[in-house]
């Protein structure tokens, strides 16, 4: 169970004997946190009583003191009942700290990053506003960051030294592209990007980066950066950085990551049998396709063609109960169920993985259980056949309790990339859809483990799993969303 703090322990989390003898406005902010350690649920965002912090944060960070920017750093961190509070507060406090520009105040940030170096999860929000000051100090800062064995503070690192176009930020990032580029994986595509916007180059390869570099780095200014932000430049932004191609799922969406959670929806609704053929699949009518699909005993594009209704055991509509109803076409053969459509995707992908991948696998309905333990796995070729066979034993039925396969996901520390595979709304473990107060919970919950994680999750919607919550669920979480039939 999460360990909340209570309003008199918030108010002693913000009374330090190092915070002593604070300014008045800065006290009236540290009472109004420890009232709003009291509130539970989700606050909507122009909700008074955040309305009223965001007010005296504003007014904290105007005062500029260094007592200042450690209470607005104690607020980044702080643990809340309401996810919405705690979110909204940190969000903030980051943006805030951001603003401060006296020499003290900056100098809390910088300390505070430099012991959180080997903590990721205290790290990422420091290097967000480390990145807002264009200083050489806040290279010097942010730079040991690269050197992470965390891929997640690797790209924090990068992507806040983007935002410094002195030559003390590129010197960092061209090491790292080099390291990274051997490597593959997510960080190189941020590290890519980040070289560009601090130079202007549009540079992809390694080799390259280091020979201008070796050429330009000594004398190196911003002035010399091409004119590209507003769009005037002749020079485009490069879109690819790996060495080799990206695998996709369902052919449409990439996966950059190395370190990855598959998380699959095999409900009862994943039976499912529509005539929908993915790309790569597609073959000349009437003759299967590539990949070896059946041919349906009868044409389902056929004028006059009647489907045959489903007859799955779980199938609401199956079993008679008035007004329900299901699109399943039980005519077409089983390799036309959403299910067998999930299976080949997956293992297609599993296939493809690059050298060097590490993931896992949650299969989920009313329970989520995993492929191995709690760890990811290296991508070797004995692995990924292991990984295709348990695919195969995948078997549809149960709810769709969606909660259950997130929560199950973001136990993977060492995961920073979740995709998330559904063909409906989520549910409770009875099977009754959630109310949109309880999806915003749901959401506002994902939103505050993810706060400091920065976990990007993408989202597969199949069919009737294009929902609000999915597309939401992508959006909050940084993740490309993709529906498909």
């Amino acid at each position: 169970m999460r360990p909340f703090v209570a309003p008199l322990l918030l108010a002693c989390l913000l009374a330090t004997p190092a915070l002593a003898a604070p300014s008045g406005v800065v006290k009236d902010l540290r009472k109004h946190a420890a009232r709003l350690g009291a509130v539970r649920g989700v606050v909507e965002g122009d909700d008074p009583r955040l309305t009223k912090a965001a007010e005296l944060i504003e007014a904290v960070a105007k005062e500029g003191s260094a007592d200042a920017a450690k209470t607005l750093l104690a607020l980044t961190r702080a643990p809340f009942p309401s996810p919405s509070v705690e979110v909204t507060l940190a969000e903030l406090s980051r943006d805030a700290l951001a603003t401060m520009e006296g020499k003290e105040a900056r100098a809390v940030v910088y300390k505070a990053l430099k012991k959180a170096i080997k903590r990721p999860a205290a790290a990422l929000p420091l290097a967000e506003v480390v990145g807002g000051w264009p200083t050489a100090e806040s290279a010097a800062a942010l730079a040991p960051l690269l050197l992470s064995r965390d891929e997640r503070a690797v790209k924090a690192a990068a992507r806040a030294l983007g935002q410094i176009h002195l030559k003390e930020s590129v010197g960092p990032l061209v090491d790292a592209f080099v390291t990274w580029q051997k490597r593959g994986g997510d960080p190189v595509e941020v590290i890519g990007r980040a070289l560009y916007d601090a130079t202007g180059q549009p540079l992809t390869k390694a080799a390259d980066w280091r020979k201008w570099w070796g050429e330009v780095g000594k004398t190196w200014t911003a002035d010399m950066r091409p004119k590209v932000a507003d769009g005037d430049g002749t020079k485009t932004r490069p879109n690819h950085f790996q060495t080799g191609e990206n695998p996709k799922f369902f052919e449409s969406l990439e996966v950059k990551s190395r370190r990855i959670v598959l998380v699959m929806d095999v409900s009862g609704s994943m039976h499912i049998r529509e005539y929908v053929k993915d790309p790569g699949e597609e073959g000349e009518k009437g003759a299967g396709t590539s990949l070896g699909a059946p041919v349906p005993s009868e044409d389902p594009d056929a004028e006059g063609y009647t489907p045959k209704k489903c007859t799955f055991h779980q199938c609401p509509a199956a079993r008679g109960r008035k007004g329900a109803t299901c699109p399943s076409d039980e005519k077409l053969p089983a390799y036309y169920s959403r299910m067998n459509r999930l299976t080949r995707a997956a293992q297609k992908l599993v296939r493809v993985l690059p050298k060097g991948t590490k993931f896992n696998m949650v299969a989920y309905s009313t329970e989520a259980r995993t492929w191995k333990g709690k760890a990811l796995i290296a991508a070797s070729g004995s692995n990924k056949d292991k990984a295709c066979k348990w695919l195969e034993s995948l078997s549809e039925g149960g709810v769709t309790r969606s909660n259950t396969a997130v929560d199950l996901a973001m136990t993977f520390l060492q995961a920073d990339t979740i995709i998330f595979v559904t063909d409906g709304a989520p549910t409770s473990a009875a099977g009754k859809p959630l109310d949109e107060k309880q999806v915003t919970e749901f959401l506002a919950e994902i939103k505050r483990k993810n706060r400091t994680r920065k976990v990007k999750i993408d989202v597969i919607a199949i069919g009737e799993g294009s929902t609000d919550f999915a597309s939401e669920l992508a959006e909050q979480n940084e993740g490309q969303y993709l529906g498909v039939d």
